[in-house]
């Protein structure tokens, strides 16, 4: 069967896609293992801060290097000694003043909302002797803040987020409440996030990244990849095999770095699944893809050196002639 025959009974791209991308490496948002040899990344040099590093030289996460510059550039040892308090996004936000209260202060006396109506109700009195009303909720679980990590109050049933989360979705435009949720979860973490692509795309993305963990012989940080899947999503293409490597190349510019790498390595691996590989789907190209090339066997040896050794002083070796001799 030629070639051409055989590539016309492959299945089309997407049902190949669907086929050999692994459930592990399905997700829209893909997280990798700490441990993964290749989606390794590095995590901030601050104690205590859970953000993965974007500065390979200096290993400070985002966050930490815009205070780092805000500082001055100080020696890294000092700026380590004294960081600050965490960083936006990690640290506890502040509760009522009023014990057993946990709705969030809004207040400059440090009640919240709720408390500090009441507190002007009741004509302002001294903190410290003011008998407070207990504002608490029915169920106080049902009331916590939906984002996983905060543990204050909603305001009222109506509402998703306590009183500073539920201001920041606002101003975020009022987002779908899963995605809001997940943007804040995943914020300076190690994540790949493939939402914003189109499904053929998305799986194509996931095929590279289940491709590069099955090679295990080059990495691929996320803070790598995400410029990558940022470049696909600019494109506007519906598949990476829409543009060729020179066009991919092209579009990078004089970025082509690890994240461009990968692109041209996900077009490959993608190419490869549609086509096959093989000296037959190759012949009939004008250019061979190194990479899709069948391995060069080795050289069989008919005799080791040993052998060729104890052959040679059997004399039974073939001799080489040495040609004509050369005469002074």
């Amino acid at each position: 069967m030629t070639a051409v025959a055989r590539a016309s009974r492959r299945p089309g791209l997407l049902a190949q896609l669907v086929a050999v991308v692994r459930p592990e490496f399905r997700a829209e948002i893909y997280v990798p293992d700490p441990d993964d040899p290749v989606f390794a990344a590095d995590e901030c040099v601050v104690a205590d801060c859970d953000r993965t590093a974007e500065s390979i030289q200096r290993g400070l996460c985002n966050a930490h290097a815009i205070r780092w510059r805000k500082h001055g550039n100080p020696p890294m040892p000092d700026f380590l000694a004294d960081p600050g308090p965490p960083v936006r996004g990690r640290r506890s936000l502040a509760v009522c003043e009023i014990g057993g209260c946990g709705y969030g202060r809004a207040a400059r006396n440090g009640l919240c909302a709720k408390h500090h109506d009441r507190w002007e109700r009741a004509g302002q009195p001294d903190l410290s002797s003011w008998q407070a009303p207990d504002l608490a909720p029915d169920d106080t679980a049902a009331a916590a803040c939906r984002l996983p990590f905060c543990d204050l109050w909603v305001a009222n049933p109506t509402k998703l987020f306590c009183h500073a989360h539920d201001d920041r979705w606002q101003r975020h435009g009022r987002p779908d409440p899963d995605r809001f949720i997940a943007d804040c979860t995943l914020v300076g973490t190690a994540s790949i996030d493939l939402r914003a692509l189109t499904p053929q795309l998305r799986l194509e993305i996931q095929y590279a990244l289940q491709c590069r963990h099955d090679a295990q012989s080059r990495t691929a940080a996320p803070r790598l990849v995400m410029p990558a899947v940022r470049h696909v999503k600019a494109a506007g293409v519906a598949s990476l095999l829409d543009w060729s490597e020179q066009q991919w190349r092209r579009s990078a510019g004089s970025r082509v770095g690890e994240s461009a790498l990968f692109l041209i390595d996900a077009r490959d691996a993608v190419e490869a699944l549609r086509d096959g590989t093989g000296w037959e789907i190759e012949y009939p190209r004008d250019v061979w893809r190194r990479t899709h090339r069948p391995p060069r066997r080795p050289a069989r040896r008919v005799r080791d050196r040993p052998q060729a050794a104890a052959a040679c002083r059997a004399g039974d070796a073939p001799r080489r002639d040495p040609g004509p001799r050369r005469h002074r």
